[in-house]
């Protein structure tokens, strides 16, 4: 043996011959066992010393008498790996040591992915027990110290969760989620039915629902809007998330109904307006059996219903998506109070009159809007009208008439005088009656006239005429709808050609024009026209006395024809009459009768309230013009005084 080897084998054997008495000498041993990645001491962990075994104290700490030789050490704590150790061998030696034992946390690691797609769910929750990981970007996570038999479940908001993981030890564990469906209920928000067979869409999927309406969507990305749609309802739209239990309630929108009168048959041609905020009024039409229908009908919708003859009747929809009016027959009966009178310092004069309404047969009013000089009896809020027109600067609160009329229940008509126009002829001479020299035409009070043939005279007294229906004003009912008459009438010029055919069809233009925009306001709308009218065979030459007026061009226009049937103007001879100033009776019975033989639409006569040329007119007098209004199936009459002075014992009494 080399001499170099011998030395160290004389040192072990040395060693050994000393260790070897100690190997049968009990001793202590003590140590700690820690978390070995936070230094936390693992209280209650399990240690084992050879054939002893005993728990860490609560500061992980361990201590073991008796211990003979190198025994093992382990130690052991839920959640962790188990550790090994010898003693070491200085502790043969007698020298003291304490054991240190670092115990490695269990661990499982995986990825959370979409089952559908295989793409990575971030942010998911991953539970095992007490422990939770939250996915990275990635969709990753990490839980440690698991015990066995843990379940790992995965979940993440819009997702079922995944199928649960028993843990075993294993390292890896990969979840997969899948997205909860959409279910969805489609029903009529008014009767709570379902509707099967209304159209879903969302995220450019088209389901097909049940008997019960219903249906499942999915793989729906969060805040997919779904959208159900059917014929006859509005659609509704609803933003739904994975997950969501969806109720679209579909509002109906086609709406139908009947008009009809007090004996229940139907009425043809009534105006049925429908009304909602936000949105242009839409007139309909009833055809031959009273029946309208509303397609696409708005919320907070209401329907008024027009017919000449009748009573105004309007409703509020609501819930309803059949509508059924019965109107109730209205005649008008009642008296004109001038201009003049709605001058402040004579109110007390409009008062006497409404008073006389009230506690009369009567049951109406016509009150001036704008006068016979073109000036308005109220302040305009329409620019064209403020631009142009003039309110007289003497008149008093026309809106307080008005108010004071709707308190006592009366019906309202608001006149006013079309195309004798003083104020809108000097504003806008371009749009006046000329003379051939080119300056403004004049009638025989001095007054210029505004030209039949032009719009725009149609589209400003069109303004006024809405300013009134806007006010609350039942009735609109345009005088002066003609040429003019009075004054040099050879010598006057207008924007066209003027012949019968071209008056009448001006005239007739004009209020079809006006008729159609007052439709979408729901008032009533009139003319009065000279009597003579009424008995004028339409065909011959001057068949429209001059001055563009037919009762066969007027009446498919306007709801009421109010002829002046004054006998004061007609002339000996006339109507076939010998004397027809005192023949009142005679003048209303015939020229109404003639009207009824040319046109169908209701005729409500103007009747003389004064005496003229020597004749007097008293009670008997308008008492007989009411009677023949009466006998001649006029739909009631309107009495005419320019004073708006009336003789209480022409009315009955209520």
């Amino acid at each position: 043996m080399p001499k170099c080897l011998r030395m160290p084998l004389v040192g072990l054997f040395i060693a050994l011959a000393v260790a070897v008495p100690w190997l049968a000498v009990p001793r202590s041993v003590e140590g700690h066992v820690r978390d070995a990645e936070t230094g936390r001491p693992l209280a209650r962990a399990t240690v084992k010393v050879g054939t002893q075994q005993l728990a860490a104290d609560a500061e992980g700490h361990f201590a073991v008498a008796g211990v003979r030789g190198l025994a093992s050490v382990w130690a052991i704590a839920a959640g962790y790996e188990p550790a090994h150790t010898s003693l070491p061998l200085g502790m043969l030696l007698g020298l003291q040591h304490e054991l240190a034992l670092d115990l490695k946390p269990t661990q499982v690691a995986g990825t959370v992915t979409d089952a559908a797609t295989g793409q990575p769910v971030a942010g998911a929750t991953v539970q095992a027990g007490q422990l939770e990981a939250q996915t990275d970007a990635a969709g990753r996570y990490v839980l440690k110290r698991l015990l066995p038999g843990d379940t790992i479940v995965a979940r993440a908001r819009y997702y079922q969760d995944s199928a649960p993981v028993a843990y075993q030890g294993q390292a890896t564990a990969d979840l997969s989620l899948a997205l909860l469906p959409v279910t969805v209920q489609v029903s009529n928000l008014f009767t709570g039915e379902p509707l099967p067979a209304a159209q879903v869409a969302a995220g450019g999927q088209a389901v097909e629902l049940d008997a019960q309406g219903r249906a499942t969507l999915a793989r729906l990305a969060p805040q997919t809007p779904i959208t159900a749609t059917l014929a006859g309802f509005a659609p509704a739209t609803v933003p739904a998330s994975p997950g969501d239990a969806i109720a679209l309630k579909l509002r109906p929108n086609t709406l139908r109904g009947t008009v009809r009168n007090q004996e229940g048959q139907p009425l043809a041609n009534a105006l049925v307006l429908l009304r909602a905020p936000g949105e242009d009024p839409r007139p309909t039409y009833t055809n031959p059996a009273g029946e309208y229908q509303f397609d696409n009908v708005p919320a907070d919708a209401t329907l008024l219903v027009r017919m000449a003859g009748y009573a105004r009747a309007e409703r509020p929809l609501g819930t309803a998506t059949s509508l059924d009016f019965q109107l109730q027959p209205f005649v008008a009966k009642g008296l004109y109070i001038p201009f003049g009178l709605l001058v402040r310092g004579v109110e007390e004069n409009v008062q006497e009159d409404i008073d006389l309404v009230s506690r009369t047969e009567m049951n109406a009013v016509v009150i001036d809007i704008k006068g016979d000089r073109g000036y308005l009896a109220f302040k305009p809020t329409d620019p064209l009208l403020q631009q142009i027109a003039v309110t007289y600067e003497y008149i008093g609160d026309l809106h307080k008439v008005l108010d004071e009329c709707k308190r006592r229940g009366l019906y309202t008509i608001a006149r006013l005088v079309v195309f004798k126009d003083n104020v809108l002829a000097e504003a806008r001479p371009q749009w006046a009656v000329h003379r051939g020299d080119g300056s403004l035409w004049r009638d025989t009070e001095g007054l210029a006239w505004a030209d039949p043939f032009r719009k725009e005279v149609w589209e400003y007294d069109l303004a006024i005429a809405k300013e009134a229906a806007a006010m609350g004003f039942d009735e609109v009912q345009f005088d002066y709808v003609r040429f003019p008459s009075d004054g040099d009438i050879y010598d006057m010029e207008f924007s066209q050609e003027t012949n019968r055919d071209a008056r009448c069809q001006a005239i007739s233009s004009f209020l079809a024009y006006v008729r159609k925009e007052l439709d979408k306001t729901g008032v009533f709308f009139s003319v009065d026209l000279f009597g003579l009218v009424t008995s004028v065979d339409p065909n011959v030459r001057l068949g429209d006395l001059g001055i563009g007026q037919r009762l066969i061009d007027v009446a498919p226009w306007v709801d009421y024809i109010s002829p002046m049937v004054y006998p004061s103007t007609y002339l000996p001879g006339h109507l076939g009459l010998p004397d027809p100033w005192r023949q009142p009776y005679e003048v209303v019975k015939i020229s109404i009768d003639d009207a009824h033989k040319q046109v169908q639409t209701l005729i409500r006569p103007w009747l003389q309230h004064y005496s003229l040329w020597g004749v007097q007119y008293g009670p008997r007098e308008f008492r007989l013009e009411k009677q023949a209004a009466a006998d001649a199936h006029a739909w009631g009459w309107l009495f005419w005084n320019a004073g708006g002075v009336y003789d209480p014992l022409a009315f009955d009494p209520k």
